[in-house]
């Protein structure tokens, strides 16, 4: 009997060798659909490629990172790039802007969509063969290929942990954020959300920001007036790490009132730096443009697709969405996000 294995055992590897089965059936190699990289294509001419950034607000610090991110992918590929918009929060002139770059036939346009506003302007780039992205905020309502930026909820529900964290479980406290803007609704309704968390803190206003320093200030006074046992200052924006700073400095109460701030400019690291804002919540914001070009550059020099006809089956090789990351800063990690000079 132990022969008879022994031979059985011989056999099969003699066999095996020869690419024959003796004991079991071979099984057939399933069928892998060939995608092929065009990688031979040829390289665009720099001066017939054009990426046009548009947004608005563009006076605050926090926009630097998103020039620096689409000029850093314009050097890389060699391609024109701009970054245009108005001062101030006016989706009007934002909408103008989009539709002049639009008659200009730009290779794709990114757009930071402040308001579904923006979303007619959008849909007619997409309809004339424009590719759009939506950078660090998105619309609900319009066409855009691609959202890249922070997952807005999540940025919201960081925000409320850290300040549970300042004020260890316990407090009052103010929430400022810019009302009725996409992004920032959703960062608030995370907050609010997480915030069930914490019975132990109470939000007793709700402050709406006008993205503009000096006037948040105004309006954290008046509330920090109306409510003096507040212990906390949460700003889901920008702008309000100065404007918390400077209210709770201008009313005697520092130290007293624990602030989390939003965004990494020079000016809210200083605040950490020298302890008058416990912590600030940012988002890689100078990802958001370069990987927007770098996939536009993929989807127009490469054949890779999903399926045997992406556009015959409705779909598209790109993401819809891409979450870029959010992170807290803290006093001791605050001089590694200054700008360079």
């Amino acid at each position: 009997m132990k022969k008879i294995v022994y031979v059985c055992i011989v056999l099969v590897l003699v066999m095996g060798s020869l690419g024959l089965t003796a004991c079991a059936k071979q099984q057939p190699t399933p069928t892998v659909p060939v995608v092929t990289i065009n990688n031979s294509a040829p390289a665009p001419k720099p001066e017939s490629v054009y990426y046009p950034y548009i947004s608005a607000v563009l006076e605050l610090p926090y926009f630097i990172d998103h020039r620096v991110g689409l000029e850093l992918a314009g050097k890389y590929w060699g391609t024109r790039t701009a970054v245009l918009g108005p001062s101030g929060y006016d989706m009007a002139a934002e909408t103008t802007i989009i539709d002049q770059q639009t008659a200009q036939k730009p290779t794709a346009l990114f757009v930071s969509a402040f308001e579904d506003t923006l979303a007619p302007a959008i849909d007619k780039a997409i309809e004339q063969g424009i590719p759009v992205f939506t950078i660090d905020m998105d619309t609900i309502q319009s066409k855009r290929q691609v959202f890249i930026g922070g997952d807005t909820i999540d940025y919201g529900r960081v925000h409320a942990r850290t300040m549970a964290q300042a004020l260890t479980g316990q407090g009052k406290v103010l929430l400022m954020w810019k009302m009725g803007q996409n992004s920032q609704d959703q960062r608030a309704f995370g907050f609010k959300d997480e915030l069930k968390n914490y019975p132990g803190i109470q939000i007793v206003q709700e402050v709406n920001s006008e993205t503009d320093s000096s006037k948040d200030a105004d309006a954290l006074k008046a509330a920090l007036q109306a409510h003096p046992d507040v212990t906390g200052i949460s700003t889901l924006v920008a702008s309000g790490p100065v404007a918390a700073a400077t209210a709770v400095r201008e009313l005697g109460m520092k130290g007293k009132v624990q602030i989390v701030g939003d965004s990494k400019d020079d000016a809210t690291l200083k605040l950490l730096e020298n302890g008058e804002l416990y912590a600030t919540v940012a988002i890689k914001t100078r990802l958001e443009p370069y990987l927007a070009m770098k996939m536009l550059y993929l989807m127009n020099h490469t054949t890779l697709s999903v399926s045997q006809n992406d556009e015959a089956a409705g779909i598209s090789v790109l993401p819809s969405r891409v979450d870029i990351g959010t992170f807290v800063i803290y006093k001791d990690t605050a001089k590694y996000f200054y700008l360079e000079e």
